[in-house]
């Protein structure tokens, strides 16, 4: 298989698969060591790669303050594409380096984090209180069946309750409220 056909896997797979599979995708790819320019495949797929970074605008500073700026917002999707595929890479021995890629640069994500525990980014038109506020009403909102979960994810997540794997799977048929319930935050 030569970088083209690569490349046209790379294309299809955006007409119908989410950005998060599509840098997976490219790290398959990578991973396979088989490509010769992974620049190149970067470059002419970085745009679809980084589209959900771009759906959750507005961002967040670590403040609480949207960030406005169109060139920072790029940046900072640039970089935020950088990390995710460097932490893909990581799980194999290997960093962005290694395909030919730049490190996401520290000094332009560290302003997003959230808190200095977390390199988590804040993806809301609400500020970190008013998503506390928001997720404590939805609490209350929570059917029977959907508390149940909430309860049980909510103690595995918080060490209250002890696991062997970290998975944790909801299913049920459209309509049951599955998406309420991942909403929920606080």
């Amino acid at each position: 298989m030569d970088d083209s056909e690569y490349d046209e896997c790379m294309r299809e797979a955006s007409r119908s698969r989410m950005p998060w599979q599509l840098r997976q995708l490219f790290f398959n790819i990578c991973q396979e060591l088989q490509a010769t320019n992974y620049r190149t495949m970067f470059d002419n797929h970085k745009e679809a790669m980084m589209d959900d970074y771009r759906l959750n605008h507005p961002i967040t500073d670590a403040n609480g303050k949207i960030v406005s700026n169109r060139e920072q917002i790029e940046l900072l999707w640039d970089n935020l594409l950088l990390r995710d595929l460097n932490k893909l890479f990581m799980q194999i021995n290997k960093t962005n380096h290694d395909f030919g890629l730049e490190m996401p640069d520290d000094a332009i994500l560290r302003p997003y984090y959230h808190n200095d525990n977390s390199r988590e980014f804040s993806f809301s038109r609400y500020s970190q209180v008013e998503n506390q506020k928001r997720g404590a009403e939805m609490v209350k909102k929570l059917n029977a069946d959907q508390r149940n979960v909430y309860t049980k994810v909510m103690d595995r997540v918080s060490g209250k309750t002890q696991c062997n794997d970290n998975h944790i799977w909801t299913k049920g048929c459209g309509g049951t409220g599955k998406t309420f319930l991942l909403n929920v935050s606080i």
